[in-house]
């Protein structure tokens, strides 16, 4: 089934996914690598997954809306597991970036968020053996539907993480807004970029209920430019972690150096008095 339109989304999201993956690259082997910090860490190892299971999702729609390229038998099996992909290491993400302000806004919480994590593949790459079964077994068109539901459960386990995220990320906010807690920069710009991400999650998942309730691809395209759109926020929040990095270490240097010249205006003080 051509669809010029859905193919043409694709091919500009697919290399706008494309870019975001290298220029991550090279941010982490120019700016992390030379200062000697880790670059195999969870939040470069689930954020270059998470690009590259974008980029194999939109090849995927576009091998399937193209006849020429010849689909086969197992395309939607290979999109789901892309799909599935991208949503624990969206997951593994987000564990990594606010679990943290769980545990400390809501200790009790944290231990229920953390199994939700642990049973969290078995769940998101139900979908894979859903589409497995529905092409081994076509006959049986409940298992194609099945499948649509246990793709929107999936994507529901990953918002209900989100949503104790995002709560314990305002709840911090306020917080900080109202001077009760004192100000960790970066806590704040995790959780100012973690609910713009939660908000686009939200908005995904509406977007996958219209494409199951309406039957219209262009509803799944959405989708799939919805995570762009959370990637480049995650890469963006990285910078942003970075920057607030590199200017803490530079607010103490300068204080080091502060320190020291008071030291040395002390002792030269201190001398001027011994020869008096």
């Amino acid at each position: 089934m051509l669809r010029p339109d859905i193919v043409y989304i694709c091919v500009v999201m697919a290399f706008v996914s494309l870019l975001e993956l290298l220029f991550l690259l090279a941010f982490i082997f120019s700016k992390e690598a030379p200062r000697k910090k880790g670059v195999l860490t969870t939040f470069n190892a689930c954020l270059c997954f998470l690009l590259l299971s974008q980029v194999g999702n939109f090849l995927v729609e576009i091998i399937i809306y193209v006849p020429a390229t010849g689909e086969f038998a197992y395309i939607r099996t290979v999109a789901n597991i892309f799909s599935s992909t991208y949503e624990y290491c969206y997951l593994g993400y987000s564990f990594a970036r606010g679990f943290g302000l769980v545990v400390e806004v809501f200790p009790k919480i944290a231990p229920i968020l953390l199994v939700l994590f642990q049973i969290s593949p078995v769940i998101l790459y139900l979908p894979v053996l859903s589409s497995f079964f529905a092409t081994n077994w076509p006959q049986y068109k409940i298992i194609s539907s099945i499948g649509q539901y246990v793709s929107f459960a999936s994507a529901m386990l990953v918002l209900s993480v989100e949503s104790i995220v995002l709560v314990s990320f305002v709840r911090y906010l306020g917080r900080v807004m109202y001077g009760i807690t004192a100000v960790d920069r970066k806590f704040v710009i995790v959780a100012s970029y973690g609910i713009a991400c939660i908000v686009l999650g939200f908005a995904a998942v509406v977007f996958y209920a219209l494409f199951i309730r309406f039957n219209n691809d262009m509803w799944f395209v959405g989708v799939l430019v919805n995570f762009t759109f959370i990637s480049g926020i995650m890469i963006a929040m990285k910078l942003a972690l970075h920057e607030e990095e590199v200017n803490k270490k530079k607010h103490i240097s300068s204080l080091g150096r502060s320190m020291s010249n008071i030291r040395k205006t002390a002792n030269t003080s201190l001398n001027g008095a011994n020869c008096l």
